[in-house]
């Protein structure tokens, strides 16, 4: 799958983006788990997830979403104004 990283995310990751493969279909919260298992980056980009957004084929979802290899799926903190 597509795993897209925006702003801050992006930056503590060190890349806007990467294939992922997951070996079936699974959470959004399994992926991260996957995820935080690359690196100290990726630990510590995905430390708080209460101040993360995901979505999944440019729909915004949860993260007990179900998602396979064939979605997109992006990180990003929340937005705010000014």
């Amino acid at each position: 799958m597509k795993v897209i990283y925006f702003a801050s995310i992006r930056q503590q990751i060190g890349k806007s983006e990467e294939i992922v493969i997951i070996e079936e279909n699974c959470s959004i919260r399994d992926l991260i788990d996957k995820l935080v298992k690359k690196g100290e980056n990726y630990k510590i980009a995905f430390s708080d997830l209460s101040n993360i957004k995901c979505s999944a084929n440019c729909n915004y979802v949860d993260l007990k979403t179900t998602i396979s290899n064939s979605d997109e799926v992006a990180f990003f903190p929340p937005v705010t104004g000014g």
